[in-house]
């Protein structure tokens, strides 16, 4: 379950300019939003009257604090739309408006990673000027294994897992079922797929919550080339079974199936 910590947005007096004629230096559309980099230097932006938007996006890990702050430089009201996306359809969207010169607000949230986008615009139509956006992350690894320590606690009760080891025996390791989205102490959550029917290239698996997976097939398991034949989405809160069908499985004599957890950026 997704669980979203409210926004905290501070306001303070406002710094009203002239306008200006900026460039439109971001794209205005979300699907082509600027990648920005975590705990990486402040970026300046200039935002346009009317139309225009500036779009910005991260990738959002579970079970980690985000911090997103603007500051104003010169333009003096903004609306804010944030959007947190997986397999590009949005779990949650919410818009808010501040008065510069400062506001942030923060979030976590259980399940899997999610591309995250963030909307720059003119509240009123009429502002025109500069602002800087930041993007901030808090996430303790006390071990230095690469595991979120609230990962790590919410499912064995301490941090002292290996990334290596498997301790439900289910085949995988705590820093795969960490990536997959599994439960790491409990062998009956593992991603792997449960059954196919040769007939009709039917492919069955266990899901995680709001996970997606990559479907692809070979002639051969040795050496083999991979090739992706299909997408599927567990769209809901818990787990599911997803079953998806090879439409070109029976004009092949003997194929091999695997499935592929991809990264949140992926198209």
């Amino acid at each position: 379950m997704i669980r979203w910590i409210p926004w905290a947005l501070f306001a303070v007096l406002a710094s009203p300019v002239g306008a200006i004629d900026f460039p439109d230096d971001v794209s205005d559309r979300p699907e082509t939003a600027l990648l920005l980099a975590v705990n990486q230097s402040v970026i300046q932006k200039a935002i346009e009257p009317d139309t225009d938007q500036d779009w910005f996006a991260f990738l959002a890990q579970p079970y980690v604090t985000y911090t997103v702050t603007v500051q104003s430089v010169s333009a003096w009201d903004m609306g804010v739309t944030v959007s947190a996306l997986l397999d590009g359809l949005p779990v949650m969207t919410t818009n808010s408006a501040f008065t510069p010169p400062t506001a942030r607000f923060t979030w976590s949230h259980t399940g899997p990673p999610l591309t995250v986008q963030i909307g720059m615009r003119s509240l009123f139509s009429f502002t025109t000027g500069t602002y800087s956006l930041a993007v901030s992350a808090t996430e303790t690894d006390l071990d230095g294994d690469n595991l979120p320590d609230a990962w790590e606690m919410a499912r064995f009760g301490t941090i002292t897992n290996t990334p290596g080891g498997d301790p439900d025996g289910d085949g995988m390791t705590t820093w795969n079922e960490y990536g997959s989205g599994t439960h790491p102490a409990q062998s009956s959550s593992v991603l792997r797929v449960s059954a196919i029917g040769p007939e009709a290239g039917q492919v069955s698996w266990n899901a995680a919550p709001y996970a997606r997976y990559r479907i692809q097939q070979s002639t051969s398991i040795l050496h083999a080339a991979w090739t992706d034949t299909g997408r599927s989405t567990n769209t809901t809160s818990g787990a599911a079974t997803l079953q998806f069908i090879d439409p070109g499985a029976a004009a092949i004599t003997s194929l091999y199936y695997r499935l592929v957890v991809p990264d949140p950026l992926e198209p």
